[in-house]
């Protein structure tokens, strides 16, 4: 099948295009908002299940108690560096 390249094939091409864009146009209009609140309720039902178990956690505590959650120290530098050795100055002129 061989086509002209004439005013026909030329407004064909264009009405497809045209076409296109416009079901791509209301495609996006219904599925971008069920997509974003289908995010949205995912996002929170996550937020309120971290929730729920933080409260739950909070529950034990007596009401007016008040406590603090401290991080973890870091191991200080000089115990990974070995035992510390005493030294004593030997000066030159002892020879």
């Amino acid at each position: 099948m061989i086509f002209e390249a004439g005013l026909i094939s030329l407004l064909r091409t264009l009405l497809i295009l045209v076409g296109v864009y416009f079901a791509f146009r209301l495609i996006f209009r219904v599925l971008i908002p069920y997509l974003l609140k289908r995010f949205i309720n995912k996002q929170q039902k996550k937020y309120y299940q971290q929730y729920d178990r933080n409260a739950s956690f909070n529950e034990d505590q007596k009401s007016g108690e008040v406590h603090i959650k401290g991080q973890k120290k870091k191991s200080s530098t000089t115990e990974k560096l070995g035992d510390y050795v005493d030294y004593e100055e030997v000066s030159e002129d002892d020879k």
